[in-house]
């Protein structure tokens, strides 16, 4: 009985879910019958032990004797039992799930579906009344205002059909422009997920999503002066589709939309969409593009000033980590001093929050020339695979400007490093911008292209163009000094 999937699900359970459980199975609505009380039994039995539900009191033997309080054991008996309960358990969870993705209002919505049916009008019309206020003062309209409206929509056009009310003036248009906004918004909402996982995740195949967004694109053009949270996804999406000629243009299109409509998108597009403009930016600050090297830096402070930054008022890593670089890519020391200092013990989202702050001071004491300290820094350990390999290689930064003979030693050896890397845990894109790092290096150190101005005029080229490279702003720096 341990290994069943009954005891598997409700092991997963949190406190408050097994507390609404229980509830369920005393509801007489939900469990009746000559076997109720066998199901409470045995629930009864089985939170007992939990969460360790591996108990050897839970074997079905002593589960058996304990529910029916019989010595011999009929066999099948308690199967059917489980069975039972492992139907009410499925009806549980659809039941929670349910209430879980419902709407704002969908208890209203489905009020007024009932009045209709049973023909109560006067309480349709109060209803709908109230509906419509409460929707009214609803500044922040997402997917599901929309879903609503067309809900609410539909609701009177399948009235007049199964009530054959056919005088009645139709409310088919009034469907169909409703269906339209909420599905390119979902279109719209989906697609940017999409075109975002594949620029900054995982390369995922787009085609056949952008070749149907094509077809819908004059209507989302249409509706995106109409509609607000539309406007942002079209920005976004151009601004994932733009091409390096595009792409300041597009960026721009997307945080003016951004800025003007914030407060009327929900807080998780709020959040989503704020993501979004961030990651997009530091990708292209770390490719070398004039323009985002000049406004990164802002967006992040702007960012951080207003709270966007923030997970449980501390920073996530990337976030500490982008500011920290930001700051000293632009020489701005005292400013990233300033950032460690202050969160230092508000690093949030990792397992390694020490680690995060170390490697972020390791980075501020390689760009102000400070290597005795960073050398000292990295005598201890870092456990985080990326922070380890990220730290490694700023040690290669400071033996190559240390002008140390352990450099080439350590090149070598970071390579290997790189290479025995499981790209299961370390992804493909990070290995590429280390590898590539050493490979350029290497190529910069060799006395071929010394004080030879064509061949170095070539490896400038290969950093600025070459898509996965760490460390590329000092890369081109060294290479300008060569």
């Amino acid at each position: 009985m341990q290994n069943s999937k009954l005891l598997q699900i409700i092991g997963s359970f949190s406190k408050d879910e097994l507390k609404r459980f229980r509830s369920f199975i005393y509801s007489p609505y939900f469990v009746n019958g000559r076997k109720q009380n066998e199901l409470q039994l045995l629930f009864e039995h089985i939170q007992k032990y939990w969460p360790h539900l591996d108990h050897e009191n839970l074997s079905k033997a002593n589960t058996y004797r304990n529910i029916y309080q019989e010595e011999e054991i009929i066999a099948g008996k308690l199967d059917k039992l489980m069975g039972r309960l492992s139907l009410v358990l499925r009806q549980f969870i659809a039941q929670r799930e349910l209430e879980n993705n419902q709407t704002e209002h969908q208890d209203l919505i489905y009020q007024i579906d009932f009045f209709r049916k049973n023909r109560l009008t006067n309480l349709v019309e109060i209803t709908s009344n109230k509906l419509k206020q409460k929707r009214a003062s609803k500044t922040q309209r997402g997917l599901d205002y929309f879903f609503e409206t067309f809900q609410m929509e539909r609701q009177i056009v399948d009235d007049a059909r199964n009530f054959a009310i056919f005088d009645s003036p139709t409310n088919m248009p009034a469907v169909l422009r409703s269906l339209d906004d909420f599905f390119l918004i979902a279109k719209l909402n989906y697609t940017v997920q999409l075109l975002a996982m594949n620029h900054f995740i995982v390369p995922v195949d787009t085609s056949e999503s952008l070749q149907s967004l094509q077809l819908l694109l004059p209507l989302v053009v249409q509706k995106k002066e109409e509609i607000p949270i539309i406007r942002v996804y079209y920005y976004a999406y151009l601004m994932l589709q733009a091409t390096s000629k595009e792409r300041a243009v597009h960026f721009d299109q997307f945080r003016k939309a951004l800025d003007t409509y914030l407060d009327v998108l929900p807080e998780d597009i709020q959040k989503g969409m704020l993501t979004l403009i961030r990651n997009y930016c530091i990708r292209q600050y770390y490719l070398d593009d004039p323009y985002f090297l000049k406004i990164t830096l802002p967006l992040y402070q702007e960012h951080l000033a207003k709270g966007y930054l923030y997970y449980q008022e501390k920073l996530l890593p990337s976030a500490f980590v982008n500011l920290i670089t930001a700051s000293l890519q632009e020489k701005k020391f005292e400013l990233a001093k300033s950032y460690l200092d202050a969160y230092q013990n508000r690093i949030a989202g990792t397992n390694y929050p020490e680690e995060v702050y170390r490697y972020g001071l390791l980075f501020y004491y390689t760009a102000i020339g400070a290597f005795d300290l960073g050398l000292e820094l990295l005598q201890q350990p870092f456990e985080d695979r990326f922070l380890k390999a990220s730290s490694r290689q700023l040690e290669i930064r400071m033996l190559y400007d240390s002008e140390s003979e352990l450099l080439d030693a350590r090149l070598d050896a970071f390579k290997i490093y790189i290479h025995r890397l499981d790209t299961a845990s370390f992804p493909k894109k990070n290995k590429e911008r280390f590898r590539n790092f050493v490979d350029l290096l290497r190529q910069m150190r060799s006395s071929t292209n010394i004080n030879h101005p064509e061949r170095i005029k070539k490896l400038k080229e290969k950093a600025m163009s070459t898509e996965y490279l760490a460390s590329r702003h000092w890369l081109i720096e060294k290479i300008e000094e060569m």
